[in-house]
């Protein structure tokens, strides 16, 4: 199976689908951060201390996702990384 294409060598994989379109940031006005300068400008001058983890993950009022949210999220990612690894379709360095 050497000559084969590298799509016919592993049947097993998954599709990858294309990635989705840019956001419009003027139909997401509720987002708080659209900007890495926003965020920084935020955890600059209006924090007192330095920021929870992730807490630039916001629900759509504004309110940061709870621990357990992300935990779930990492979670999800781990075993999406995982099954990748299984798959060899790992990024190779």
């Amino acid at each position: 199976m050497a000559n084969a294409a590298p799509n016919q060598e592993k049947p097993n994989s998954p599709d990858v689908p294309n990635p989705p379109q840019l956001l419009d940031q003027n139909n997401y006005p509720g987002v708080c951060y659209w900007h890495k300068e926003d965020w920084i400008k935020y955890t600059q001058h209006e924090l007192d201390q330095a920021p929870p983890r992730l807490s630039f993950l916001t629900n759509k009022d504004g309110i940061p996702v709870t621990e357990s949210q992300i935990r779930m999220f990492m979670s999800a990612a781990k075993q999406a990384w995982n099954k990748l690894y299984c798959l060899q379709l790992n990024p190779r360095l």
